[in-house]
């Protein structure tokens, strides 16, 4: 008996110094932009968000995950595409942030636009990206818009551009 009592007083102290309770991050997404204006009365709304991520209350490293977005707007407020670079990020909170994936993804609300080019790249605590976008009409360009894209992770998780 003494062997059993042993052996479960044994086991509830393993379970209750190694279960570790994790927490979803609530707290509402961080969103900043900044809007560049052309001359032709278009503009370009850059914003940053961070997606909510899952950390444990004893461990202090993470993966996180942030976007920047790009909206093009013509001088009438018509919504013609999106590009969206996404970063993931391992950090050790207080310690080191790298960036562990880089992707684009975009959509085309006017179907006179097309991607033309698009790439993404990583390095240290950086996603990378660009991309080429072109309003056509038959085989004349008529404009084109160049991004250049970047999500930063710092070392406390903090997400920016």
């Amino acid at each position: 008996m003494k062997k059993i009592v042993s052996i479960l007083l044994a086991f509830f102290t393993l379970i209750a110094f190694t279960a570790v309770p994790i927490f979803a991050d609530t707290a509402p997404l961080e969103e900043n932009s900044i809007v560049t204006f052309f001359d032709n009365g278009s503009y370009l709304v850059q914003t940053v968000s961070e997606q909510p991520h899952l950390y444990s209350a004893r461990s202090t490293t993470y993966t996180k995950t942030g976007n920047t977005n790009f909206d093009y707007y013509n001088k009438n407020n018509e919504h013609l595409f999106r590009f969206t670079i996404t970063g993931t990020f391992h950090v050790v909170e207080g310690v080191s942030s790298t960036c562990t994936d880089s992707t684009y993804s975009y959509s085309i609300y006017d179907s006179s636009w097309k991607l033309d080019s698009a790439s993404t790249w990583k390095s240290d605590n950086t996603a990378y990206g660009n991309a080429v976008f072109k309003d056509k009409f038959l085989f004349a360009t008529i404009e084109t818009v160049n991004i250049d894209a970047k999500v930063i992770c710092d070392i406390y998780g903090n997400i920016s551009f």
